[in-house]
């Protein structure tokens, strides 16, 4: 994270699990990166996410459905604590080719869930 902060990055999304969902920080919030060497708090905010696209479909193996089933549960449970909720995606994902046909739906039926839960 230090050469995020000598770049003058102030916010950054990749943390998160690649083979399993959840919270990789511990938390579902937001949170300024504390530098445990140098004893103090950054102004690098760290914007964890939940769950990725490749995480489902290819670690976990679940079904368009199931994967939809899956990511409207963790939602629901980020909800119920008053967190944020943040997946990743990858452009090929909306493609609609190959081993992603369908998952353009799976992305719109979580979204429309998780716009439901405001």
């Amino acid at each position: 994270y230090r050469n995020l902060i000598n770049l003058d990055i102030t916010d950054d999304y990749s943390m998160g699990f690649a083979a399993d969902a959840g919270f990789r920080a511990g938390i579902c919030v937001s949170f300024n990166f504390y530098d445990l060497d140098l004893d103090t708090e950054t102004p690098l905010r760290i914007h964890p996410f939940t769950v990725m696209d490749g995480t489902m479909k290819d670690y976990l193996k679940l079904t368009n459905q199931q994967a939809v089933d899956f990511a409207v549960k963790l939602s629901n449970e980020v909800k119920a604590v008053g967190g944020v909720f943040s997946t990743l995606w990858h452009n090929e994902t909306y493609s609609e080719t190959g081993r992603w046909i369908g998952w353009r739906e799976v992305y719109s039926q979580i979204l429309e869930n998780a716009i439901s839960l405001k």
